[in-house]
């Protein structure tokens, strides 16, 4: 509480500076050859007409916006739908290839607090694969869940919803790949005007359909990040977020019993 309201009073008088500036972003390692040669690969083992993995996010931008990848991305996004995931098929056959390994299974775990306690409310669900092709390039392979009208995919950190969407084959460098039928409505919901250039493009803050996973470690580390007060702008995105999330008040009052 003692920090929002610090930097309400602070932003409000003018009183902070922006720390942001280009000399301090991260720069992208990404190489375009090695993204190609990742997907290829990953598209001999896993054939797109079975396994019904899909492109997403930075990759589908690059796709629809540049026709190829975004030469300042830093990975490949990849999703699948959660009733095609079969997650022993797809484990099995990483490890035996030599041009993939896994990096790290991401699961997702959810609950509440109540009377000072924290309570799980769901099953913990695999959520995402992060997975290192041969070239070092990494490749995110979200696994996507669907409630009611919506479609959503995250991390244990991390959650963004879309309406539930068809998929249609596209031409990725040569490599036929599926994404999202109504990219505009996809990419709108993901990145609000996607049609524009962002330099300072950051996924904790940069994403419309971003939400926080109702855990302690999702909490904490975005409290972490409103507490480096980094600018006005990133700091009212990330109060945003809380207020999504039911964690912050319509009135700035931080109070985990909200959710």
């Amino acid at each position: 509480q003692e920090i929002i309201d610090t930097a309400n009073y602070n932003y409000d008088k003018e009183v902070l500076e922006n720390k942001e500036n280009n000399n301090t972003l991260r720069k992208g390692d990404f190489v375009i050859n090695d993204a190609i040669s990742a997907l290829s690969d990953w598209n001999d083992l896993f054939a797109k007409e079975k396994y019904k993995w899909f492109v997403i996010s930075g990759t589908f931008l690059g796709l629809i916006r540049e026709g190829g990848f975004l030469k300042h991305d830093y990975d490949i996004d990849l999703g699948i739908h959660s009733k095609d995931f079969l997650f022993e098929n797809i484990f099995g056959k990483i490890k035996k290839t030599k041009n993939f390994v896994i990096k790290k299974i991401d699961v997702l775990k959810e609950g509440v607090c109540k009377n000072d306690s924290y309570l799980l409310t769901c099953k913990k669900q695999i959520v995402l694969l992060k997975i290192i092709h041969r070239t070092g390039l990494n490749i995110d392979l979200f696994i996507h869940y669907s409630e009611k009208d919506i479609c959503w995919h995250g991390s244990s950190f991390h959650r963004w919803d879309n309406n539930i969407f068809n998929l249609k084959t596209y031409n990725l460098h040569g490599i036929e790949v599926f994404g999202p039928e109504n990219s505009e409505l996809y990419l709108t919901e993901n990145y609000g005007n996607w049609r524009v250039p962002v330099t300072d493009f950051h996924f904790h803050t940069g994403t419309p359909n971003l939400s926080i996973i109702r855990n302690p470690s999702s909490i904490a580390m975005f409290v972490k990040r409103i507490s480096e007060l980094k600018s006005k702008k990133n700091f009212l995105k990330i109060k945003h977020v809380l207020k999504k999330a039911k964690i912050l008040s319509k009135e700035d009052i931080f109070d985990l019993r909200l959710i």
